[in-house]
């Protein structure tokens, strides 16, 4: 790459403010400049130093940061335009459905911090919890909607349902919000509600058989774009390398690499995208030399279960790429240390949103990356294949999925075995 008179005489200038240092840190190009001025080194850094260029990135977000802040000094905040309103305020709900929220609140923060309690029911999963909120709150804007006393009823459930449909919601997401409000009966009083427990279990076995006959999105897509999750692999360390070959501390290569780790982590742990984007170095994730390898230690967000495991070797690059963003090996522990407590899925210290790992996947398999459960499930051949999908997508708690898998997987050995006793009918019969 060449560089101009200007740019070589910008880079003397900051070969003589290092005054000796071997590699400068962010502070030392904060100290050399504004923010043009370090936007002008760029250039000339690259071509001369290019294992520098990471540092001077990060000194650029602080500048840019700077610069954004000033701007808004005195600036009114904007007030966003009136949304389509589909759910009361949480405040609106019946009090003894706050009263039972709470209670759940309370008992799985005990719970996660591993506290026995005296109270025989089990609390749901902060996930669920939150859903349920939700749930809750359009619940008694439906029944606002038509005239019902917000209680929990079928009157009000039927008019729930009825506006969910209206929405163009699947009957496997109504049957989903049945379940929640079935949590909720549970934890008003379990006795005095058997009735409407009952009804709204009759409605929503309706509805699974209903959605049973309706395959997934996911299912179709695969269908029309036969995958493996061999080519999701192989896909992964393609890009990794197509990243390794671009300059060190540019955007592109930061990128790539990010792109690659989203694929390859979701295929050695293929857990839901609400935990994947939530992972911290040195708190989720942690780095052994010894072994060369990382290990994953988090609850999952859905059911609230540990899901614990040494990531596989053939991972190591990829997030140790991520980690160093350019830098040389010998500083990856230095890099941990800066690192610490930082959201993985981000970018220069800002965290990614919540459907990046999706959108990562939809940019170079073509679909989200939830596909990737159903790509293990779709591997295995016998029992032992079963469970190993279910462990790897942390689903062997038990529960629905777990079952679906189960049955599916004993109905294709059973296939398989009807086909095998025909076969040895047919050849002793020609016999």
């Amino acid at each position: 790459m060449s560089i101009t008179d200007a740019q070589s005489r910008l880079l003397d200038r900051f070969n003589t403010h290092l005054a000796g240092n071997a590699a400068p840190t962010r502070e030392m190009f904060l100290a050399f400049g504004s923010k043009s001025r370090l936007e002008r080194l760029m250039v000339p850094l690259q071509a001369a130093h290019p294992l520098w260029a990471p540092e001077l990135r990060e000194a650029l977000r602080v500048r840019n940061a700077e610069r954004w802040q000033k701007e808004r000094e005195g600036v009114e905040p904007r007030i966003p335009g009136k949304k389509p309103v589909l759910s009361v305020p949480i405040e609106q709900i019946p009090k003894t459905w706050c009263h039972a929220i709470k209670e759940m609140e309370a008992a799985r923060a005990q719970v996660d911090r591993g506290i026995m309690t005296l109270d025989d029911r089990t609390p749901p999963s902060a996930k669920v919890i939150a859903n349920l909120k939700r749930t809750a709150r359009q619940l008694v804007f439906a029944a606002n909607e038509v005239g019902c006393k917000a209680t929990l009823d079928m009157p009000c459930v039927r008019a729930f349902l009825a506006a969910s449909k209206g929405r163009g919601t699947k009957p496997i997401t109504r049957c989903s919000r049945l379940k929640e409000l079935m949590v909720l009966a549970c934890w008003l009083d379990e006795d005095d509600h058997a009735d409407i427990i009952n009804a709204m279990r009759r409605k929503k076995n309706q509805l699974a058989r209903l959605a049973k006959r309706q395959r997934k999105h996911k299912e179709e897509w695969l269908i029309q774009n036969p995958t493996e999750i061999l080519d999701c692999w192989m896909l992964s360390e393609e890009l990794l390398q197509e990243a390794m070959s671009m300059p060190s501390g540019c955007i592109a290569r930061l990128d790539l690499a990010l792109d690659a780790l989203a694929i390859a982590l979701s295929v050695n742990i293929p857990l839901r995208i609400g935990d994947l984007h939530c992972l911290q170095i040195g708190v989720h994730l942690t780095r052994s030399f010894e072994r060369d390898t990382w290990t994953v230690d988090l609850r999952t967000a859905k059911m609230g279960s540990d899901y614990v495991a040494e990531l596989w070797p053939e991972l190591t690059p990829f997030l140790d790429a991520v980690v160093l963003v350019g830098r040389s090996e010998g500083s990856l522990a230095t890099r941990l240390r800066e690192l610490n407590g930082q959201y993985l899925f981000a970018k220069y210290g800002q965290k990614l949103g919540a459907g990046w790992v999706s959108a990562a996947w939809r940019r170079h398999i073509g679909t989200g990356e939830h596909i990737v459960r159903t790509l293990w499930h779709e591997e295995a051949l016998d029992d032992a294949d079963t469970w190993m999908a279910l462990v790897l997508c942390g689903q062997d708690g038990g529960g629905e999925t777990a079952r679906h898998y189960q049955v599916k997987q004993q109905k294709r050995q059973a296939g398989r075995r009807a086909k095998s006793l025909m076969r040895s009918a047919r050849g002793r019969r020609r016999s």
